[in-house]
């Protein structure tokens, strides 16, 4: 019996359960694959997306209310069983049971995912996702409790997020209709990169007192890892943040990883988000051992800087820490942060060979690029020519680095423009048709001649 208002205990750590099949409205187990809605675009500050049934599964439904802070982008909503954590078409962590302090609302017990509910966003570039409330059908046993928690994948380490539920409105449930408000009396906000999964998991657990009447004491919890993948093989889309010596703004990042025994080899790009970044590029190797993960990078573009990449590979997520180092004083090589990065479950275009076509910048005018590639592969780096004619002394050659997001879009910087003429540095998005045989791009922080004030933009068209 579900009660009228349901209250879930919060404890600031983390939560997280094994795995279990879905019951259905007769109560024997059920398992379903990954079903995905097609893509929706997203216009409004609050959009109901609704979810895709499930046939023989009688707790699956209700809607998804998002909107978007960056403005229109495209996204998916896909439904996945209990048992799909871990694997492609499921969240990278599995939300796994945990023995709790007393002083917590679950009363030692554990707590039973229902299913998940992923958000992906399939447009070019990163955006702002909010999301007011989500309407989700959950089956609320007698003697138990409903509670959301949600996996934020541009951070990874903080696992799986429990949501306060004391709060008056956050939690209510209608029969088997339960309303969840993740931001409590406002909207919760988070920042989804192209190919990257947003993640919510309603679930279960036993009470003892049916309406807590204050929070309880914050209980340190260590989620159980999901196993540590065969082979690290493969294509990563994530991100990177610094946190020392000064925090900087979360950037794009992508690696490219074949696995070879214990030793891996690879390439990555971590690409720009804001004008005062910068990108880089380069070759990877290290080695694996029981999923702990220690990569060495060596910058190609985007300076001399040496960097350590310490991890743990759990499933198809790769977390951990950077620390750089190496070059000289002037390049700003020291600093540390956290990275993580998810194994895309499709086989990504390739960009090779040699392209060429048109361009068109507000603050130069039309004119023509070339761009050759030197090292391809879904991570790619090559240099790029523009000429344009009515502003000669903006054009040149650049080291130009980029990735593949998925099957239709990618990303990609210019760094070090090295033409003297300009210090602005555009990045921005790519629309990949005919598997990579034609790139569309556009961009943004760029310049004319002598200004510095990188507030062009702009787009082109290329092909082999």
């Amino acid at each position: 019996m579900a009660a009228a208002l349901v209250a879930a205990g919060c404890s600031g750590g983390t939560v997280a359960t094994t795995p279990l099949s879905v019951p259905t409205a007769s109560g024997a187990p059920a398992t379903f694959a990954s079903i995905v809605g097609p893509p929706t675009t997203i216009t409004t500050a609050a959009q109901a997306v609704s979810l895709p049934g499930v046939a023989g599964v009688g707790n699956v439904g209700g809607t998804v209310m998002m909107g978007t802070t960056a403005g229109t982008t495209s996204a998916i909503v896909t439904v996945a069983s209990a048992t799909s954590a871990g694997s492609a078409g499921g969240p990278p962590v599995t939300l796994q049971s945990s023995l709790r302090r007393a002083a917590d609302a679950f009363g030692g017990g554990s707590v039973t995912p229902q299913y998940y509910v992923g958000v992906t966003n399939t447009g070019t570039g990163p955006t702002q996702v909010t999301i007011p409330t989500l309407n989700l059908n959950v089956n609320v046993p007698s003697g138990q409790s409903v509670g959301l928690a949600h996996f934020d994948p541009t951070l990874p380490q903080n696992g799986w997020n429990q949501h306060c539920a004391f709060g008056s409105g956050q939690v209510n449930t209608n029969g088997n209709s339960t309303t969840f408000t993740p931001g409590g009396t406002g909207s919760a906000t988070f920042t989804i990169y192209p190919g990257a999964t947003l993640w919510f998991a309603p679930y279960t657990y036993p009470v003892t007192t049916a309406s807590p009447t204050s929070p309880p004491q914050s209980a340190a919890v260590t989620p159980t890892p999901a196993p540590a993948p065969a082979s690290l093989t493969g294509t990563y889309v994530g991100s990177a943040q610094q946190t020392a010596p000064q925090s900087q703004g979360s950037q794009y990042l992508q690696l490219a990883l074949t696995q070879s025994g214990s030793s891996i080899s690879g390439t990555y790009a971590v690409l720009p988000s804001a004008g005062n970044q910068s990108g880089s590029f380069g070759s990877l190797s290290g080695t694996v051992s029981g999923g702990t993960v220690t990569l060495n990078a060596t910058a190609q573009f985007g300076g001399t800087c040496t960097t350590t990449l310490r991890a743990v590979a759990a499933g198809t997520l790769l977390s951990g820490t950077f620390q750089s180092g190496g070059g000289t004083q002037t390049q700003g090589c020291s600093g540390s942060g956290n990275f993580s990065a998810v194994l895309q479950a499709a086989a990504l275009p390739t960009v090779s060979g040699s392209y060429t076509g048109k361009i068109s910048d507000s603050a130069n005018g039309s004119g023509t690029l070339s761009f050759s590639v030197s090292t391809p592969g879904t991570v790619f780096s090559g240099t790029g020519t523009v000429t344009f004619p009515a502003n000669p002394a903006a054009g040149g050659t650049s080291a130009i680095v980029g990735f593949v997001t998925s099957a239709t879009t990618g990303e990609f910087a210019v760094i070090n423009s090295g033409n003297g003429s300009q210090s602005c540095s555009p990045f921005g998005t790519l629309a990949i048709t005919s598997n990579a045989a034609s790139l569309t791009g556009t961009y943004t922080n760029s310049g004319g001649s002598g200004s510095t004030g990188c507030t062009a933009g702009g787009s082109f068209t290329i092909t082999h």
